[in-house]
């Protein structure tokens, strides 16, 4: 599988019982923190206001990715 094909399977958003079906335990871990933590800075209303809601959760699903990345090259070696 190639790092795109990768990306367009794992980097999109799903729910707990998607991330729950995932086989590769790795992914599944990694995919569950960065999952918690998106619901975690919608739920922080009085720690990010609204206007800033939207670059904080485009920053944690940008780390997501940089470690989905890491994880596919790490399996490749």
């Amino acid at each position: 599988m190639s790092l795109d094909e990768f990306l367009k399977k794992y980097y999109i958003t799903m729910n707990i019982r998607d991330i729950e079906k995932i086989e590769d335990k790795n992914i599944a871990t990694i995919k569950m923190k960065y999952s918690k933590l998106v619901q975690e800075a919608f739920l922080d209303e009085k720690g990010i206001p609204d206007s800033k809601l939207e670059k904080v959760v485009d920053e944690i699903k940008l780390k997501e990715k940089d470690e989905l990345i890491n994880y596919y090259k790490s399996m490749q070696s």
